[in-house]
């Protein structure tokens, strides 16, 4: 299994604790695109580049710190880990039925709702969004499919929407973001 690791050191005037902070993010799908974000815009260096990254470093800070989603116990994790891992394996389907996953669930949609916003800080379409999007994102980086490829491989019904749906999610269209991402 490929890990990935992100690693960031910080320069400061004042003393900073010795000891490494270490987060699991792997349930974070956003996360990971606003790290890309922010390479991009360091990497790039384009206008007004220094302070694009520092609000992006502020966004992942309020990320990391957890503070968009509340503690959810293993037991009622169990609940909605059914879901969760349909999701994983069925996320590039072009419709997710969400009320046939609260079935195999055994609870009602709403409550299903509720832990995932809890638990991912996402509702159970944003996450299957995120996750869309972030697999466009890794088959924008191979540069072996067309736009409308990707849009189709990761499951939307048709290219302007991916697109649509790409931009809000990452502020920049498929296009750019191809062409902002370094070989």
């Amino acid at each position: 299994e490929l890990c990935e690791c992100i690693n960031i050191g910080f320069v400061s005037d004042s003393p900073l604790p010795e000891e490494l902070l270490v987060k699991n993010c792997s349930n974070n799908p956003s996360l990971k695109l606003l790290f890309q974000k922010l390479h991009k815009h360091w990497y790039y260096k384009r206008n007004d580049y220094y302070h694009k990254c520092i609000s992006i470093l502020y966004d992942i800070f309020y990320e990391l710190s957890g503070s968009r989603s509340d503690y959810v116990s293993s037991r009622t994790y169990q609940l909605i880990a059914p879901a969760v891992d349909f999701i994983d394996d069925h996320f590039t389907e072009q419709h997710t039925d969400y009320e046939a996953l609260a079935e195999l669930c055994g609870i009602s949609y709403t409550y299903m709702a509720k832990i995932f916003v809890k638990h991912f800080g996402a509702s159970p379409n944003r996450y299957v969004m995120g996750k869309k999007i972030q697999y466009a994102c890794d088959l924008l980086n191979t540069r072996c499919y067309s736009v409308h490829e990707i849009a189709q491989m990761a499951g939307f019904a048709n290219t302007y929407y991916f697109s649509r749906i790409f931009k809000k999610y990452t502020k920049v269209s498929p296009t750019e973001y191809n062409k902002t991402t370094p070989l």
